[in-house]
């Protein structure tokens, strides 16, 4: 459920600034970088050695933190290798340098040869990747930087600039994105050195800056926010985790200014376009105010305000200054334990066993939540039409139906989580395989995959193993992510078996999504064989998933 977010935070070790060799102290902090475009060895796509003097000259040179442990680095890595073949459609403009925080060298050579193709990347190194993560200030991954062979910094935010111009024509997207960029942040550093407050971005935004209503009328930001406390959200609609975390700031908005309107939003748009953004606003963001559409506000923004990642919310004072700068952490715990308050029993559902009566509801969930967020199913766009029969005939199982687990709300009986149930047992000679001609070729393909790791189970399991309960299905409804309701459906539902069936001996389930995966692991679940998702024809699932998981739990 963590990695599901979006984002990964990694400590780093502090390292020291100066590092003994043959007897003497060389400066380590501030030459990193440079060493790159120098004497550090880099690694070419076809193995060889090369120095950064002949492989960078006259590039945009980005250094990209990733690993292949690490879900959005598995789903960014796509969208940056697609970036690079662009820009470097005609002639070789810019190069990348993969800086591996893998946990072995041969993780890291995997991930390279699978994802990044023709970039250039360190030795596997972990001593020089900590103190070029510390040197550049990364704090999550993926990071991706643009540095220049002085060692300086020119873009700390590639990462949301390449996914925001993704999809522009090719012809001049380095000049657009990076060198101009370059040229801004070299003025602001400026700006910074002798501390002109009074005319910086953010204090000129709240007193000069027209801002928008809901409605699209305008009024100047002095009168709009007299006598108000000030928020500054910077996010952006095609940021997963900027879209989970607005709905909750959006709640302490409504719930703050109940009795008064003391507190106001002022909303700044990293989306690519104007529409973008108004769509993202009117969806999920109410009452709140926001900038118009310009993304150097997003730069400057970010810039002043010392903001590295989004979603980001921070509350300034009158003069612009940052009076709150993990604004996003202090409303999460404001929000949960507001909803563990008025709950009384602090959760907003509860666990209970299916029944025929559910029938049509499950049915109905499978198609709407399974099939979106399943990342096989949704990688291979799979319909309605095409699993319809498939789902049908699961749920209406005797065993499923009478045995399995929901998650409803309390508020309306919805239900808004689902583990369903199976019997398998050891002399089952059918385990896995599927003859039906009629299903779809996308099914195929998720039959083949499901078929490659459940017919070795009995084979990787003790003889005296023989009755195991599988999880055929386990999803929660994307508006309840993150409240713990996949967790007690593991803990509940596997109390249940055991007290009903006290022959079956654990459970067995096929886990195809990294935030299943590692949830299974820490409910002390073992991995038995893993499918990857490329030798099956199925593509890499939308957070960075490439590969299911036969695992299991014994009693």
């Amino acid at each position: 459920e963590y990695l599901s977010e979006k984002f990964i935070i990694f400590k780093f070790p502090k390292t020291n600034c100066f590092k003994s060799r043959k007897g003497k102290l060389e400066l380590l902090h501030g030459s990193n970088i440079a060493q790159l475009f120098k004497s550090t060895p880099l690694v070419k796509p076809d193995g060889t050695i090369g120095k950064g003097t002949d492989l960078l000259k006259d590039k945009v040179t980005a250094i990209y933190f990733s690993a292949s442990w690490c879900g959005p680095c598995k789903q960014f890595t796509p969208l940056l290798k697609e970036f690079y073949d662009k820009v470097n459609k005609d002639k070789q403009n810019m190069e990348v340098i993969f800086l591996s925080l893998d946990r072995n060298k041969s993780s890291m050579e995997q991930y390279f040869k699978e994802y990044m193709g023709t970039w250039l990347r360190t030795e596997y190194d972990q001593e020089l990747i900590s103190s070029l993560a510390e040197e550049c200030d990364v704090s999550t991954i993926p990071s991706l930087k643009i540095v220049k062979d002085d060692g300086s910094i020119v873009n700390t935010n590639a990462r949301e600039d390449v996914m925001i111009h993704l999809d522009d024509d090719c012809e001049g997207l380095l000049q657009k994105i990076f060198l101009k960029l370059s040229e801004a942040l070299q003025k602001q550093s400026i700006l910074k050195t002798i501390q002109v407050r009074n005319s910086s971005f953010v204090s000129k935004l709240i007193t000069d800056a027209n801002l928008l209503r809901e409605d699209g009328t305008k009024e100047k930001a002095s009168e709009l926010l007299k006598g108000k406390v000030v928020g500054l959200y910077v996010s952006a609609g095609w940021c997963p985790s900027c879209r989970v975390y607005t709905s909750k700031l959006k709640k302490f908005y409504e719930e703050i200014n109940r009795e008064k309107h003391q507190f106001e939003i002022i909303y700044i748009s990293g989306d690519k376009t104007a529409e973008d953004m108004l769509e993202y606003y009117q969806e999920k963001m109410g009452k709140w105010l926001m900038m118009e559409h310009n993304l150097s506000n997003s730069t400057n923004v970010k810039n002043e305000c010392n903001i590295k990642s989004i979603p980001a919310f921070v509350i300034i004072d009158k003069k612009g200054d940052v009076v709150v700068s993990d604004g996003r952490n202090q409303v999460n715990g404001r929000v949960i334990y507001k909803e563990m308050a008025e709950s009384g029993d602090f959760l907003e559902y509860a666990i209970r066993n299916t029944t025929i009566n559910d029938v049509n509801e499950l049915i109905d969930f499978l198609v709407d939540e399974f099939l979106q967020t399943e990342p096989m199913n949704y990688g291979l766009k799979m319909s309605k039409d095409s699993k319809m029969e498939k789902i049908k005939k699961m749920v209406n199982d005797p065993f499923l139906i009478n045995n399995s687990f929901v998650a409803f709300s309390k508020k309306d009986g919805k239900i808004v989580g689902i583990r369903l149930i199976s019997l398998t047992k050891r002399d089952d000679k059918n385990e896995g395989n599927s003859n039906d001609e009629k299903i779809s070729e996308g099914q195929k393909l998720i039959n083949n995959i499901l078929y490659s790791v459940k017919k070795d189970l009995w084979n990787l399991l003790p003889e005296n193993i023989n009755v195991l309960v599988r999880t055929e299905f386990s999803c929660v409804s994307k508006d309840w992510f993150r409240k713990g309701i996949a967790s007690k459906l593991e803990n509940e539902g596997n109390d249940f078996i055991k007290k009903k069936f006290p022959e079956v001996q654990g459970i067995v389930a096929e886990a195809s999504s990294i935030a299943n995966q590692t949830l299974l692991k820490k409910k002390g679940y073992t991995t038995l064989k893993e499918s990857f998702y490329r030798d099956y024809g199925i593509p890499i699932g939308y957070e960075g998933s490439d590969h299911i998981e036969l695992m299991v739990k014994l009693f």
